[in-house]
């Protein structure tokens, strides 16, 4: 599976167990990755690992304005998934 256009995505794992397998499994799949929180810390230090994704994760230097990529955000234990499109909005949560 390819996507027709090389995607641009912000992935944030929050310091969860998505962060040893989202960005990876992404750039095989042919999207360019920003890893935002992908390092795997079980102190949890950029969130708390019991709530879902945050939607508005951002890495440095991309504003509220144009230039926004999608972002996929996984809540600790990468049960739960948020995805935010290029406008900000949410497009799906589980």
């Amino acid at each position: 599976m390819r996507p027709a256009r090389r995607l641009k995505v912000v992935v944030d794992a929050g310091n969860g167990v998505a962060g040893t397998y989202a960005p990876e499994l992404l750039r095989r799949l042919g999207c360019e990755v920003v890893e935002l929180f992908c390092e795997s810390d079980g102190r949890f230090p950029t969130t708390c690992p019991t709530r879902g994704p945050r939607d508005d994760a951002r890495p440095p230097g991309e504003g509220a304005g144009g230039g926004r990529r999608p972002r996929i955000a996984y809540d600790g234990d990468a049960d739960r998934v948020g995805v935010v499109d290029e406008r900000g909005a949410a497009t799906r949560r589980t």
